[in-house]
């Protein structure tokens, strides 16, 4: 059957900058001024007043102070969100001690579990319904700047932010004017930005796909370029017919564009064959698998057939922030690689939004 879509993954991330000022976005802060420190995980908030012992610091040595003890959230008068180069040193240290943690359990050690679940969801619905399987992913996409006055924030003709304006570090691209700049956004003000349409992408969805049986799974996920959140959503759509083409997820995706703020309606078109952002596969390509992982699934699914997972599905779950930490146990890559990853996923930790949701009907 024909395949009505482009590739499962564009060569760049279309909303980040193609020369990205990659230190100034380090020295962004993970969240806005506005935002409560309290309801951040207290490993990612340090202290702001300047007059706190270096041992509340949540990257103080060891040897200063036990780190869950007492920590600048708990006793600065002025605590405020690390940046995210911090922040990301934060993630690792506290994740690598819960994964080295017999008692405890780490986000990455909670994400092989679920995955395995998950997995074994889209098996059941694939088997349930056969091969009248049609899947449809939605790439939905920020840009992680904002355009500004330059006489805003403080900032001098350079294009370099003076003060502590929260990480909203000026910078200038080659398409901006003398009177306009542009600025790194917070991540977490981008990952609010970034889940405000969701209600009405779902109701475009549940209007166009009116009449068929669907099940979807959504992801957030950080761009390897500059870790700014975006979010894949996956479909399965019982199509018997094979009557399911871009024209029914396409006004799902201009939605989004046109209501999340930061999104280029230009670079969220769906076409057949062209853009990314819209991809409906009619004949799903299956995941490869060795025969060790056939049989030990067959097992498990106590000898009965089933139908293997789509390599999109599989696609959407590694897109998870945490699996940067496997990669590091297993001595895949290196801290110094996975920087923009560990980024996204310290950005993830400090959400007080969702990254992963899925319908009713995708039996976990």
């Amino acid at each position: 059957m024909p395949t009505d879509g482009g590739s499962f993954q564009s060569a760049t991330e279309p909303h980040d900058p193609p020369q990205c000022d990659d230190d100034a976005r380090r020295r962004t802060r993970i969240a806005p001024s506005s935002h409560d420190t309290s309801a951040l995980p207290a490993p990612l908030v340090e202290c702001g007043c300047s007059e706190c012992s270096p041992a509340v610091d949540p990257l103080a040595d060891e040897s200063e102070t036990w780190r869950d003890a007492v920590m600048a959230v708990d006793v600065c008068d002025d605590p405020r969100p690390m940046t995210v180069e911090r922040a990301s040193r934060a993630y690792y240290v506290y994740q690598k001690s819960l994964v080295d943690a017999p008692d405890k359990t780490s986000r990455v050690e909670y994400l092989q579990n679920q995955h395995g679940n998950l997995m074994e969801a889209e098996r059941e619905l694939l088997s349930e319904w056969s091969s009248e399987v049609t899947t449809a992913l939605l790439s939905l996409r920020l840009s992680p700047l904002d355009s500004t006055a330059a006489h805003e924030k403080g900032s001098s003709e350079g294009g370099e932010s003076s003060g502590d304006d929260y990480g909203l570090t000026v910078t200038k691209s080659e398409s901006d004017t003398d009177e306009t700049v542009r600025q790194w956004v917070p991540p977490l003000q981008l990952d609010e930005r970034l889940h405000d349409p969701w209600r009405t992408v779902h109701r475009r969805l549940d209007y166009h796909l009116d009449g068929y049986d669907w099940e979807y799974c959504w992801v957030v996920s950080p761009t390897d370029s500059a870790a700014t959140p975006h979010m894949h959503v996956y479909c399965w759509i019982r199509d018997p017919d094979v009557e399911i083409t871009c024209d029914h997820i396409r006004p799902a995706v201009q939605s989004f564009a046109e209501n999340a703020v930061g999104a280029d309606p230009e670079k969220h078109t769906v076409r057949a064959g062209v853009s990314d952002a819209g991809v409906v596969e009619t004949d799903p390509p299956q995941l490869n698998v060795d025969d060790e992982q056939v049989l030990n699934i067959y097992h498990h699914n106590d000898d009965r057939v089933f139908q293997p997972n789509t390599a999109g599905f599989a696609y959407l779950l590694h897109q998870r922030p945490d699996w940067v930490m496997r990669r590091l146990e297993n001595d895949e890559s290196t801290i110094d690689d996975e920087q923009t990853a560990l980024a996204g996923a310290a950005i993830a930790w400090a959400s007080s939004k969702k990254w992963y949701n899925s319908s009713s009907g995708l039996d976990t």
